[in-house]
């Protein structure tokens, strides 16, 4: 395992779960051969902090595969932190 458990504070740290960003789209790919996943949308989701929602019940199978924590209430709350939102379309902008 790469990344900590104990830590998952952001869509990073949840793929980062993973050796390689190849092994995470490797087994996104084995759970849901419907809607591939690339090595280099991998690097993107963790750069920008968000998956696509019609990929997040695929991303829960695929940590399922290892042991990996990741819940639906998980993935709803971090794409809703405060990190992940556009400052100029959050409700608290000035």
């Amino acid at each position: 395992m790469h990344g900590g458990m104990d830590n998952l504070s952001s869509i990073k740290a949840v793929i980062n779960l993973w050796p390689t960003r190849a092994a995470f789209a490797q087994d996104m790919c084995s759970v849901n051969r419907a809607l591939p996943v690339t090595v280099h949308q991998a690097h993107k989701w963790a750069e920008k902090g968000a998956i696509p929602a019609n990929r997040h019940q695929s991303l829960i199978r695929a940590a399922a595969l290892h042991g990996f924590p990741v819940t639906a209430e998980l993935i709803v709350r971090l794409h809703d932190s405060p990190s992940h939102s556009d400052p100029d379309t959050r409700e608290d902008a000035a």
